[in-house]
């Protein structure tokens, strides 16, 4: 069986998904880098995108652990995206609490201001701050993941190669082996004398 082809789309298809939590990331830093905060819809539309993430991991593992049987590479792609399922579901999570502090500010922000409002407002600005950072740091972690198993199926790929290479070299080698045998043997094989029949002696 060549596992060459296996071990080269499953690495591309990591690659693939670590490159969508990169982009994700990177825009939650970016948007939350700000002295302000993103508006709530800006917010709830990260959230779709990092809620689909976790969806599209959830169908690379359901689709692995039913083909796992025909493929050797699939056990170790299936732990590891599971683990990076685990890593998106936490980016939803801190999210998510980021996106209820967004409620409650953009709620409040017509009211007349009060210390105790001001004190819950500096206090959900906080946690929106702290929560989108763990949710693009839960990214990272995830993107980490996929990236270590593309390099694996990498170093797979390579050893695949490797033996594939050895295989060819010892078949040439025996193919070379055998055909001076061959050679050899019919040059020694003793050329047939011609027979004769033995004659009448004739008396004188």
């Amino acid at each position: 069986m060549n596992d060459r082809p296996q071990a080269e789309t499953e690495r591309q298809n990591a690659l693939r998904r670590a490159a969508d939590f990169d982009r994700q990331r990177d825009q939650l830093r970016i948007d939350h880098a700000q002295d302000g905060l993103p508006a709530l819809t800006a917010a709830v539309r990260h959230l779709d995108r990092l809620t689909a993430l976790l969806h599209s991991v959830s169908a690379e593992i359901l689709r692995r652990d039913t083909d796992r049987a025909s493929d050797p590479h699939l056990a170790s792609s299936l732990r590891a995206y599971a683990e990076t399922a685990e890593q998106a579901g936490r980016a939803v999570g801190h999210y998510s609490t980021a996106v209820g502090e967004l409620g409650f500010l953009h709620g409040v922000a017509a009211r007349q201001e009060t210390q105790v409002l001001r004190d819950a407002r500096e206090t959900a600005i906080a946690v929106v701050r702290e929560n989108a950072g763990q949710s693009a740091n839960s990214l990272d972690a995830a993107s980490t993941r996929l990236h270590n198993e593309a390099a694996r199926l990498k170093e797979t790929d390579a050893q695949s190669v490797s033996r594939a290479a050895r295989t060819r070299s010892t078949h040439a080698d025996h193919a070379r082996g055998q055909a001076p045998a061959e050679v050899e043997t019919h040059a020694e094989a003793p050329a047939q004398q011609p027979s004769h029949a033995p004659g009448a002696v004739r008396g004188r």
